[in-house]
């Protein structure tokens, strides 16, 4: 009798207790633009465009932020590298917030990763604990690819998990002449392997000033050049998660003259790759004019 009422009361707590699950990914490679648009670029070897150079608190995920401190004066600075993993710290603090968190997962350099906190409890790569806010100090060199947080719902989600397909000969690299655009992908939005019927995708560019969307297509602005990140993005609704993918198009300035292609690409600005511009030689047929 006794271990039936045990197994009762066990029962009780599972269903009138709250349940802790999954609530916001930060992914911190693939989608860096988009948490952080501020940043006009990654950083390299010969390029700063990805260093916080003040405290940065990300896009919100699903009402989640982390906030990445200024590096402390005289250290390298904290930034995102031009290659994974890309949030690299040095110094300072990562801070994050949000509701109710019990638990963090953090993926990273198996090495590199010198976090710690007075709050709850730090265990190699796995937060826990009960907290709104918490505020990791960076000892060293720490390598981050992206945080999974876990928090206390007291309704779990019904909804079913959507992600979004691309198809179609969708272009990544353009060299694009005056009021000439670029067609984006086909995006499907499926739960599981099949197409959720009337889902709605949204598109949005994170440098306007290089390309915007318009309907189908992404104009761009005449003579730009640079890298664009293509975000496209599911609502959701009362049944489907919403859902998010991006994608990176590198817009080239066209050189008629192979002079100026030559000129552009030994051009001592470094903000591009090989030491030069993002430039393409467009072939002139002069016998057609």
């Amino acid at each position: 009798m006794k271990k039936i009422l045990l197994t009762l009361f066990g029962l009780m707590l599972m269903f009138s207790g709250n349940v802790f699950g999954q609530v916001a990914t930060f992914d911190f490679d693939n989608d860096y633009a988009t948490l952080f648009p501020k940043l006009p670029g990654v950083s390299s070897s010969s390029a700063t465009d990805g260093d916080f150079t003040a405290t940065t608190t990300s896009t919100a995920v699903n009402g989640y932020t982390v906030t990445v401190s200024v590096a402390d004066e005289g250290k390298t600075a904290n930034r995102i590298w031009s290659g994974a993993p890309r949030l690299r710290m040095y110094s300072g603090t990562f801070t994050v917030t949000g509701k109710g968190m019990t638990k963090i997962e953090f993926t990273g350099h198996n090495t590199n990763f010198n976090l710690s906190t007075q709050t709850g409890t730090l265990n190699e790569k796995e937060w826990t604990g009960n907290a709104d806010e918490i505020v990791f100090a960076v000892a060293k060199n720490t390598q981050i690819n992206q945080i999974v947080i876990y928090a206390e719902s007291s309704t779990p989600s019904t909804k079913t998990a959507t992600t979004i397909e691309f198809s179609g000969d969708y272009e990544t690299r353009a060299t694009c002449g005056k009021d000439e655009s670029v067609s984006l992908p086909t995006a499907t939005v499926k739960a599981g392997d099949a197409a959720v019927t009337g889902a709605i995708v949204t598109w949005e560019s994170n440098k306007t000033d290089i390309a915007t969307v318009s309907g189908n297509k992404l104009m761009i602005t005449n003579g730009t050049q640079g890298e664009v990140t293509i975000k496209a993005t599911y609502a959701g609704n009362d049944t489907y998660e919403a859902s998010t993918k991006t994608y990176k198009l590198t817009v080239y300035k066209g050189a008629l003259l192979l002079s100026s292609l030559v000129e552009d690409v030994y051009s001592t600005n470094e903000k591009w790759d090989n030491g030069g511009e993002y430039v393409s030689y467009w072939f002139v047929d002069l016998e057609k004019g």
